[in-house]
């Protein structure tokens, strides 16, 4: 029961954030209202934190290189997604 209350507050900080961060440029920064720029200011901040501290790197490949071999890198385009437009 404790773990459905946890992920409850979870989901209900995690809506709150991006709505701090919108009120704080509409009501803080282009409305003047202070408190909504300090707060804004703190979700930001977090949310550069959390950028700044997420690993995205993957393993796609690995392999022992023998003496001789060469390994090539290529990066490859990116898939279409959606409708192709005519």
């Amino acid at each position: 029961m404790a773990s459905a209350k946890t992920a409850g507050r979870t989901s209900t900080l995690g809506s709150l954030i991006p709505t701090a961060r919108r009120r704080a440029i509409t009501d803080g920064l282009f409305g003047g209202d202070r408190k909504w720029l300090l707060l804004g200011g703190m979700a930001w901040a977090l949310r550069a934190y959390q950028y700044a501290t997420t690993k995205d790197e993957k393993v796609v490949y690995s392999t022992t290189l023998q003496p001789g071999e060469t390994l090539v890198l290529a990066r490859q385009a990116p898939k279409n997604k959606g409708r192709k437009r005519s």
